[in-house]
C-alpha cells in the first residue's frame, strides 16, 4: 500500500486489486424522506436505491452499536470477490468482526488513516449478475437499484470511480496547499482507496456545499457530453484545476459529485 498515484490514475484497490466501487455512505443528523430503518443496527439509510452515483445518507440512533468512526466519518464501499483472502493478505485494521447483514452478502469494515472502508462480498450467483459487462442504453435517473447492483453512473454510463473527498478541520500530515483554491489536500496520491482529506481556509471561495459535505468523484471520457445530455445541477462550473485536467461539480439529492476528464494522451 501507499503506492504514489498520479492524478489520472485509478486507486490501487481498483487498478491493481480488482475491487469495484459500490457506494459511499455519508453520516447525517437530518431526517430524510424515504429513510429505511435497519433495526438490528439501529440506523436509517436513504438515497441508495435511487442515487445514480451510489450515494447513501446514514442517520444513527443514540444507542446505535455501529463503530463510532463509521457514525462520524463518511465511508467508501467496494465489492470484492473473496473477502477472506483480502482480510488475510492485506494487513487491514478491522473495525469489528466481519458480518452477514443480509442473505448472500458478507461485509467487513476496515480503517485506513482515519477513514472507514467497507468491503462487500456477494454470493457467486449474485456477483455474476452485478459483474456483467453488457452494454445497456442510458436510462433516466432515479432507477431503482438492488443491493448487489453497481451505481448507474459506473455500470451504465461508463464512469470510473476516482476518489472520495472528505472535508476536515484537522491538519493532516503531508498536506499539499492549493493557493488558487485556498485549500489543503492530503493523501490523494498515496491512499490505495482513493480517499483525500480537504481542509479549507476561512476565506476559501469554493462552493459552501463542497466545503461541508463529502464529495464522490468519477472520471468520464467526455465531460461536455455528460453535462449536455444528463440534466445535472451544476454548482461549480467546469474549470482546469491542473494541467490536462477538467473538472465540474454537480449536486444530487444534497450531495456534491465531481466529474473529471483527463487529456487523451495521459
Amino acid at each position: 500500500m501507499n503506492k504514489i498515484e498520479l492524478d489520472h490514475e485509478l486507486p490501487e484497490c481498483i487498478a491493481s486489486w480488482g475491487w469495484k466501487f459500490h457506494h459511499t455512505g455519508i453520516p447525517t443528523e437530518e431526517k430524510i424522506p424515504d429513510e429505511r430503518y435497519i433495526p438490528h443496527l439501529k440506523f436509517y439509510v436513504s438515497g441508495f436505491p435511487t442515487s445514480p452515483f451510489g450515494v447513501e445518507w446514514m442517520r444513527f440512533d443514540d444507542d446505535c452499536p455501529v463503530h463510532p468512526l463509521i457514525q462520524r466519518i463518511p465511508h467508501i464501499a467496494f465489492v470484492v470477490k473473496d473477502l477472506d483472502y483480502e482480510l488475510a493478505n492485506r494487513n487491514f485494521n478491522l473495525l469489528g468482526e466481519p458480518n452477514t447483514p443480509s442473505g448472500g452478502l458478507q461485509v467487513a469494515m476496515i480503517e485506513h488513516n482515519g477513514a472507514p472502508i467497507e468491503l462487500m462480498e456477494f454470493e457467486n450467483n449474485i456477483l455474476k449478475l452485478c459483474l456483467q459487462d453488457e452494454q445497456q442504453p442510458d436510462k433516466i435517473m432515479n432507477k431503482i437499484r438492488l443491493d448487489h447492483e453497481f451505481a448507474q453512473c459506473v455500470e451504465e454510463w461508463g464512469w470510473k470511480y476516482h476518489h472520495l473527498g472528505i472535508p476536515t478541520k484537522e491538519q493532516k500530515e503531508n498536506e499539499r496547499y492549493f493557493p488558487q483554491f485556498k485549500s489543503h489536500i492530503s493523501e490523494f496520491d498515496s491512499n490505495p482507496f482513493g480517499i483525500e482529506w480537504m481542509r479549507f481556509e476561512q476565506d476559501c471561495k469554493i462552493q459552501e456545499l463542497i466545503q461541508k459535505i463529502p464529495h464522490i468523484a468519477f472520471e468520464a471520457k467526455d465531460l461536455d457530453r455528460e453535462l449536455k445530455n444528463r440534466g445535472f445541477n451544476v454548482i461549480s462550473p467546469p474549470s482546469v484545476p491542473s494541467d490536462g485536467v477538467r473538472a465540474v461539480m454537480i449536486e444530487y439529492n444534497g450531495a456534491p459529485v465531481q466529474l473529471i476528464e483527463f487529456e487523451k494522451n495521459r
